[in-house]
């Protein structure tokens, strides 16, 4: 049998889970930082931060530590930014899932929660298995 591939039609977005909801005041506080680090050290990057934005959706102060790294900037991050505690992080990673897949448990996330109190990253890796998702850890790092 012959196979025929399937191309993608011209301005489809690319194939994939959804974009979780996108809260905007933090992008666009994101695109600020971001574009006052390119406008000092890389002007020609500037026609590029709606695209990476959209790229990273959900991980623009990931992107945006990036960049500073990058331009051995200092990252102007509040400190309510920067501060978020780990079960912060996990319940909002888990509450997309949840929100995108299974809306009924996002009323029994604070309990679950509590049943895995300091084994947060276990419960959001099992969630992510669960749901087939590819998980984004805080912090950056990938899962194996």
């Amino acid at each position: 049998p012959t196979f025929e591939l399937q191309r993608p039609m011209l301005g489809a977005p690319p194939p994939g889970p959804p974009a979780a909801p996108v809260d905007e005041k933090r992008v666009k506080k994101f695109r600020e930082l971001i574009t006052e680090v390119y406008k000092e050290h890389n002007p020609s990057k500037l026609a590029d931060v709606d695209n990476l934005l959209l790229k990273y959706r959900g991980r623009e102060e990931l992107v945006y530590k990036g960049i500073c790294e990058k331009y051995n900037v200092e990252p102007k991050l509040s400190k309510k930014e920067d501060g978020k505690t780990t079960l912060e992080k996990y319940k909002q990673l888990i509450g997309e899932i949840y929100a995108e897949h299974n809306k009924e448990k996002l009323g029994e996330l604070d309990e679950l929660l509590g049943k895995y109190k300091g084994k947060e990253k276990t419960l959001y890796l099992a969630v992510c298995h669960k749901y087939n998702i590819e998980p984004k850890l805080p912090g950056g790092a990938q899962a194996a």
